[in-house]
């Protein structure tokens, strides 16, 4: 496996120019390879945590909030694909599903190790499914491990299931919680300069309509972080699991529904208008 260790997280703006060169080159890979990157001794910004807990909803407390470390580990994951022999178009990825398992909670004085590897291909009815798996330790004790699905749409052998019934959607109970967001245009360069996510696809509506899209559509890991604000104070121990939908427009409003149920918490979020699902998901106390 050819580790690599790094004194503090990548550069995100040079890795973002090779994935713009890696557009241009053939790529004869067709499996995942046993790579990881590691971070030995992370120290956390108490600005930049700052600066993200307010644009996703947080408040500043002592301990980390769920995708903090999600946000360092994804150019880790950039790195990774940029870097090794990646078998897929890296602009082509689309992140449909993210779950966060924490084992204890971490403090923002911790000094953290924080790994991101390559985990495995599955088919797909639309291409190829992948993941990344990302693990940190606090004195060599795994305190947090995140899962990113990614699709990578191309042909498949698989067949879709059309007998599959629809996921059940949440009917409103009292005690529910109902949350409206107004997202501002700029949210995307707004949050891409916190996460270092700077995909043109949420930066700008040109530079999302190069690539297929109207508008810009809010990143992913920001709907999942407002969401989960929203739920109020989190376990110490607990396993989250989001599934992405629909993309979201920018500007645009959405509508968050949560409904807790003894250890489980189930939340949507669905478009103000419409309805129409942009993520579903659950926090499962441990």
């Amino acid at each position: 496996m050819p580790n690599r260790t790094f004194e503090s997280i990548p550069n995100p703006i040079g890795l973002f120019a090779k994935v713009a060169l890696s557009t241009i080159k053939k790529n004869p890979y067709k499996t995942l390879p046993e790579a990881e990157y590691t971070v030995t001794k992370l120290k956390i910004d108490r600005e930049h945590l700052n600066a993200y807990n307010k644009i996703c909803g947080y408040p500043n407390l002592d301990t980390l909030p769920p995708l903090y470390l999600g946000i360092r580990a994804m150019t880790l994951q950039l790195a990774l694909m940029v870097n090794e022999a990646f078998p897929f178009p890296i602009l082509g990825i689309v992140h449909i599903r993210n779950t966060v398992e924490q084992f204890k909670p971490v403090n923002v004085n911790d000094t953290i190790q924080l790994s991101t590897r390559f985990g495995e291909i599955t088919p797909h009815e639309k291409g190829k499914l992948f993941t990344f798996i990302s693990t940190a330790k606090v004195n060599n004790e795994v305190v947090w491990e995140s899962v990113a699905y990614y699709l990578a749409r191309g042909k498949s052998d698989v067949v879709a299931d059309k007998t599959k019934p629809k996921e059940a959607r949440l009917t409103q109970k009292a005690g529910d919680i109902n949350v409206d967001f107004d997202l501002p245009e700029d949210l995307g360069r707004r949050y891409a300069k916190v996460s270092g996510d700077f995909n043109f696809i949420h930066i700008h509506k040109f530079t999302a309509q190069a690539f297929g899209f109207k508008r810009a559509i809010a990143h992913g890991m920001w709907t999942k972080a407002r969401s989960v604000a929203a739920l109020g104070e989190l376990p110490p121990a607990y396993f989250l699991d989001v599934q992405f939908k629909l993309p979201v427009f920018l500007p645009g409003k959405v509508h968050l529904h949560a409904q807790k149920k003894a250890k489980v918490t189930t939340f949507e979020l669905t478009d103000a208008k419409d309805g129409k699902p942009h993520l579903v998901g659950t926090l499962s106390a441990r």
